[in-house]
């Protein structure tokens, strides 16, 4: 299990790795970075474990695809604290599986809080996230973005009962 979300910790490490030279070279030439953005897209920005509680207690690695919008007038602004997000996991074990999320954000600076309702094979939970952005990227004018890495907490919750936790590691633009 521990071999598994290392491994998919280093390619996402890779890829971000890649996906940052890229946009560094594109944009030093000036060229279009639209085909370093589309490779950030389309790359997790998320990898971690997930814990379920109960008898038996199950581990499985995994790798997610998260984005999200703030709410307001400018939808890519990272000034407003305020975003709603959206989110695909891979749930990698014996019997790998799909979850996904839907919910409400609020991202200032370092501190990262949100909730929203999730689904998976299990049926539907609520999902409270708790966690912090580090190791942010400076672009100068942090309106326009604050691209750092993060850590975070997310809960299992039904109404009956706690049904495990998620910790992450990824990566945001806003």
């Amino acid at each position: 299990m521990v071999a598994t979300w290392v491994r998919c910790s280093v390619r996402v490490g890779a890829a971000l790795a890649l996906v940052s030279f890229l946009a560094r070279r594109a944009e030093a030439h000036g060229e279009d970075i639209i085909p370093a953005l589309a490779a950030a897209a389309l790359a997790p920005s998320d990898a971690g474990v997930t814990v379920a509680s109960g008898p038996p207690s199950r581990r499985a690695a995994v790798l997610g695809w998260s984005y999200q919008l703030t709410l307001g007038r400018d939808v890519i602004h990272a000034g407003n604290p305020h975003r709603i997000i959206g989110g695909l996991d891979l749930l990698v074990s014996d019997s790998p599986s799909w979850r996904g999320r839907l919910g409400y954000r609020f991202a200032w600076r370092d501190l990262i809080a949100g909730v929203g309702p999730s689904v998976d094979a299990r049926g539907f939970s609520l999902s409270p996230e708790v966690g912090f952005k580090f190791a942010h990227l400076d672009w100068g004018d942090r309106d326009e973005g604050d691209p750092s890495l993060h850590l975070l907490a997310r809960g299992d919750v039904t109404t009956g009962g706690f049904r495990g936790v998620t910790f992450l590691v990824g990566w945001n633009l806003l």
